[in-house]
């Protein structure tokens, strides 16, 4: 539930709807809709006032009353009925969501918080990091890459842990977990090591040299292939805390962070699909094209 919902957005003065998307200001807390605050560019509430002021920080003027809350400060888990601390996230029972920033944890089931309970109710950090926000990024297969990830930070575990998933992937799975620059490089660096062996079948009278060539490439491609399935999770913790700490960066409020960790990690099936689509069928398609020319 919106906890601004019926306020007033501080800066159009419009009342905040259910389906508002809104921002909250780190220096008041005051509401405003995310539109508004992209035009301005700051906070109208506190703009005037004196940071020692009580008047600085901004009040309900039309307090919602949760009737999931037994008292002022719990409220009832929908999955197992517990209480919990009001100002929770999760369940301290289940791990299921607590009916609060429903709409940044809506892509994920609610068994997602359960397999990873513990984790996320662990308090640790991760390179400064808190541990639930990297599950929350994560997001599938969590349990396996969080303690890779402990040990990478912590620089007693090994760096080179085969990924089994990358091996017989190779690109298609740094596509998968969205590390789509270094896919890219190894889409390019494949299609070139991979010519002398094509030009090789295309023309069977190739010169000794040349053969030996296609070889060579064909060797380094496998190499490659197993060096990046030993190193991916190295490289993906790597990419993992960089992202988080530049959406932390660049996030004006908690619920929006959290809205942004949730949506921008995950897994991408449709860019493997897209991928897969082009690397397969176009060529096909050019082929086909090119009998009537």
């Amino acid at each position: 539930m919106n906890k601004f919902l019926n306020e007033d957005c501080v800066i159009c003065s419009i009342k905040i709807e259910g389906n508002s998307d809104i921002v909250v200001c780190p220096e008041c807390g005051a509401p405003s809709h995310r539109e508004c605050f992209k035009k301005q560019g700051f906070c109208s509430y506190h703009k005037d006032k004196l940071t020692d002021s009580e008047d600085f920080f901004w009040k309900e003027e039309h307090p919602i009353d949760f009737t999931k809350s037994t008292s002022q400060d719990k409220s009832i888990c929908n999955k197992c009925g517990k209480e919990n601390d009001f100002s929770g996230i999760f369940c301290e029972s289940c791990g299921g969501d607590l009916n609060k920033n429903m709409q940044s944890f809506q892509k994920y089931p609610s068994s997602f918080f359960g397999q990873n309970k513990d984790i996320i109710d662990s308090g640790e950090d991760i390179a400064g990091i808190p541990v639930k926000d990297i599950a929350i990024f994560v997001g599938e297969n969590s349990n396996y890459f969080i303690p890779k990830f402990r040990e990478f930070d912590k620089k007693n575990g090994k760096k080179y842990i085969i990924n089994l998933s990358c091996l017989f992937l190779d690109f298609y799975y740094f596509i998968y977990r969205k590390i789509n620059l270094f896919a890219i490089f190894l889409i390019i660096l494949f299609f070139l090591m991979s010519i002398p062996s094509v030009l090789t079948t295309i023309y069977p009278n190739s010169s000794q040299s040349f053969v030996m060539l296609s070889f060579i490439s064909i060797m380094l491609s496998f190499f490659i292939k197993f060096y990046i399935a030993f190193s991916f999770n190295h490289i993906y913790y790597k990419n993992v805390i960089k992202k988080i700490k530049r959406i932390k960066k660049n996030s004006i409020s908690e619920e929006e962070y959290i809205l942004n960790i949730t949506n921008r990690g995950g897994v991408s099936r449709i860019g493997v699909f897209a991928i897969a689509f082009l690397i397969l069928f176009i060529p096909t398609i050019i082929s086909w094209m090119s009998t009537f020319f």
